[in-house]
């Protein structure tokens, strides 16, 4: 069952297959975006590769691969309206490594001409190419981490905190309350999504829920103060812990 979160939109109507491909090359778009250097280096592989006839027959495979891989992601969104994020896109680095490690197969040492240079052998390109992923990979690896791991520990300690309570008195009621222009968007639902999950954790798999009435009222009366408010008797409750939801980092 796709969660509501995920915002499904079953293909039922011509209208819903319209949104859906809206959908669909949005998230392309922002995809290939993402990783254009990458992608230029497989196109350039793939050009290469197309002029030697010992490497086209592999190429010709390997893209028909791609083909249908690019097509199961277009029919899933087309289908049910629900997109895959760019992080769970993995053949897509195999989109820029593979086209170019293909031309190391190839004997035949055929030059390529470079402008204004002298002609240079295929595997001297391909050598070039993969130096340019690895470096590059590396470098986009490294700094990927590096703001999820700082996102999840704020994240972690936001949830340590409006989970703390003395181990002979009962957990707090933790209450979750995020701006309704994000809400609705992507990247307001994944980051809720996150606090969540870090919320459930800390609980031992009891999750908290979304602020109702007063407390939402009361949240954003005390928004400045921080991400994590004790908001005390609310409701009949006696130990209430609101979170704010922070705004959704720049790299998401």
């Amino acid at each position: 069952k796709l969660a509501l979160w995920r915002r499904p939109n079953p293909l039922t109507s011509l209208d819903a297959f319209g949104v859906n491909t809206g959908r669909w090359l949005e998230a392309t778009g922002a995809l290939w975006a993402a990783q254009w250097w990458a992608v230029l280096v497989g196109l350039v592989g793939i050009v290469i590769g197309w002029r030697d006839p010992t490497i086209r027959p592999r190429l010709q495979r390997l893209l028909l691969a791609f083909a249908v891989a690019y097509a199961l992601d277009a029919a899933q969104t087309l289908a049910t309206g629900v997109v895959t994020e760019a992080r769970g896109q993995l053949w897509t680095w195999l989109f820029a490594v593979l086209p170019v490690t293909l031309l190391l197969i190839g004997r035949r040492r055929l030059p390529v001409r470079i402008p204004t240079d002298r002609p240079l052998p295929v595997d001297r390109v391909a050598t070039v190419l993969l130096a340019v992923l690895a470096v590059g990979g590396v470098l986009a690896w490294r700094a990927d981490i590096g703001e999820h791991q700082a996102t999840r520990m704020q994240y972690a300690a936001m949830a340590a905190t409006a989970t703390a309570h003395d181990p002979r008195t009962d957990a707090p009621t933790v209450v979750v309350y995020q701006d309704p222009t994000v809400r609705n968007t992507r990247e307001g639902r994944i980051m809720a999504s996150t606090l969540f999950m870090a919320v459930r954790e800390e609980q031992g798999g009891v999750p908290p829920r979304w602020c109702s009435g007063v407390e939402c009222l009361r949240l954003t009366q005390l928004a400045g103060t921080g991400p994590v408010i004790p908001l005390g008797q609310v409701g009949g409750l006696d130990n209430v812990m609101g979170v704010i939801v922070p705004t959704p980092p720049s790299w998401l």
